[in-house]
């Protein structure tokens, strides 16, 4: 019997395990979609966004362009037909929020980044 109660005990822990597993999964997913639209709504060119995307996010090549292409189909072409003044304040504080992200996880590592591309997020 007291096989019986280690082994529901362990499938339990695993269960929940697996949960917040899937749910760290899918807010990485979501983070990855918000900073990849930022960047590209801030200007950023497609070659230096999946730059970043690779080494920020530690993407392959091929996984920073799905998520390039991810937003120009569905995110970007979307808010070209217009935004109400509520979208575009949203977009205005995620894409502050991302560069403030982007500041505090550079300035966290310490990288020395005077005089290279990414000076301007120090």
């Amino acid at each position: 019997m007291t096989g019986f109660w280690e082994d529901l005990r362990e499938r339990i822990i695993a269960n929940q395990q697996a949960k917040l597993d899937d749910a760290a999964y899918n807010e990485r997913l979501d983070n990855i979609g918000k900073a990849t639209t930022a960047l590209l709504e801030a200007g950023i060119d497609e070659e230096r966004t999946k730059a970043l995307l690779q080494k920020h996010w530690d993407l392959r090549p091929s996984e920073a362009q799905e998520f390039i292409d991810f937003v120009y189909k569905y995110v970007l072409k979307k808010r070209k037909k217009g935004k109400s003044r509520i979208e575009i304040s949203y977009d205005i504080m995620i894409r502050d929020f991302i560069t403030d992200s982007i500041r505090m996880s550079l300035c966290h590592r310490k990288i020395k980044c005077k005089g290279s591309v990414d000076a301007k997020f120090c």
